[in-house]
């Protein structure tokens, strides 16, 4: 008779013991046999699906849905009258979950902000416009679009992350950028081809942890400087893109930027309010969970880093110099995929099918693959389990925002 024992190592992590004769093995390999093709009989796989086989019989016995297995082959023992294995495997933690009737979260009013539609008229029409080199000697005007190279040191040492070629800005000198530099106001006051140093230091809580407090030297050379130049009526340039005339675009223009504005509302509401839950809780991360957000996030940095032209060896450089501000993050949306997927549990809220099938669907697309191909290679990277978690966690938030009471007020 089969007889087993599960440890509990922590909040989230168990170990398994299994041990049994191997006569009772024989059905099972029989059954597993029968659904292999002559090239997929290895003495491994075969003793991995044995293992998977009795693993599910287990969980489903004892009402355990793991979110991860790790195998571990060193511990396998066969021989002519035992077969044993242990398994570590990943369990969500507990978590004192709220009544959804009770949740509340703080939305300011949909109102738009003065001009903005404008603005966004003035873009569109500009979109359609001509863009005309600007002469020698002549300064940026509101507007104008320059190319710039940007060469950032931060207290002395070279940071490739701060640097980037041809980078594109409007004139705006009423917007600052993330470094909190408004480059518009330092452009106007330079000729094509003049370089230009600035030396700031950016506050404690700036919104990057790894630039906090940071002495940063920017060297700017304006390379290009464009003007646009509108040579049809306001009128014609609706008739265009598709209007009746002006006046039909900017209400179609509002009525977008007021729908933008609501789901901007929603989406930033979602993240309040699980912000708030989470921050009211305690609880143990799942490893394989926190090494997936470790995984994406490191490859959103690296790829931002090709956008700025840089190679391998300063991509790394640059992740090691960012590793604290990648742990946090990855930190913070690992814990926040943890609740949700606890309280889809109370909640009973599933994924369906269909569900995965159009985020792969999406996916294969992305990469220009066919559907079948890119089903393989998440499978055999493991990664369905991750899409799978992405959507349940995304449509528990929905849920709860949808059913939290929505207090207006003005929100910083």
């Amino acid at each position: 008779m089969m007889k087993y024992s599960i440890k509990e190592l922590s909040q989230t992590l168990r170990k398994i013991e299994v041990e049994m004769h191997v006569s009772e093995v024989s059905a099972v390999v029989e059954k597993i046999q029968t659904n292999y093709s002559a090239c997929e009989t290895s003495d491994r796989k075969l003793t991995e699906d044995v293992i998977d086989s009795l693993l599910a019989d287990l969980f489903e016995l004892e009402g355990i849905n793991p979110i991860c297995i790790y195998q571990c082959e060193d511990d396998l023992v066969t021989n002519r009258n035992e077969f044993s294995f242990e398994v570590y495997f990943e369990i969500l933690p507990k978590i004192d979950l709220p009544e959804i009737a009770t949740l509340t979260v703080d939305v300011p009013p949909p109102v738009l902000e003065p001009g903005i539609v404008d603005s966004i008229l003035d873009n569109t029409l500009k979109r359609n416009a001509e863009l005309e080199t600007v002469g020698k000697g002549e300064r940026a005007k509101e507007g104008d679009i320059a190319i710039i190279d940007l060469h950032g040191r931060v207290n002395g040492s070279d940071a490739p992350c701060l640097c980037k070629k041809n980078m594109q800005i409007e004139i705006n000198l009423s917007k600052k950028n993330v470094y909190g530099i408004n480059f518009s106001d330092i452009i106007q006051s330079m000729c094509l081809g003049d370089t230009k140093n600035i030396f700031i230091k950016l506050p404690e809580d700036h919104l990057y942890e790894f630039l906090r407090g940071k002495k940063i030297e920017f060297t700017l050379k304006l390379i290009d400087l464009k003007r646009f130049v509108i040579n049809k009526s306001y009128d014609d340039i609706a008739k265009d893109i598709g209007f009746n005339d002006l006046e039909t675009l900017k209400r179609f223009l509002y009525s977008k930027t007021m729908n933008n504005l609501l789901k901007d509302i929603k989406r930033e509401g979602k993240i309040r309010l699980i912000n708030t839950l989470v921050s009211k809780s305690k609880f143990e991360i799942p490893k394989s969970i926190y090494s997936s957000y470790m995984h994406q996030c490191k490859n959103k940095m690296r790829t931002l880093f090709l956008s700025y032209g840089m190679n391998q060896e300063e991509i790394e450089k640059n992740l090691i110099f960012m590793q604290a501000s990648i742990e946090k993050e990855s930190r913070a949306l690992a814990m926040n995929e943890v609740y949700l997927l606890v309280l889809a549990e109370k909640e009973k809220i599933e994924v369906y099918e269909n569900e995965i099938h159009v985020q792969i669907e999406s996916i294969a697309k992305r990469n220009n693959i066919t559907f079948q191909e890119m089903d393989s290679i998440l499978k055999k990277d493991n990664v369905i389990r991750e899409i799978h978690n992405s959507i349940l966690a995304n449509k528990t938030l929905d849920y709860i925002y949808d059913k939290s009471k929505k207090n207006v007020c003005n929100i910083n």
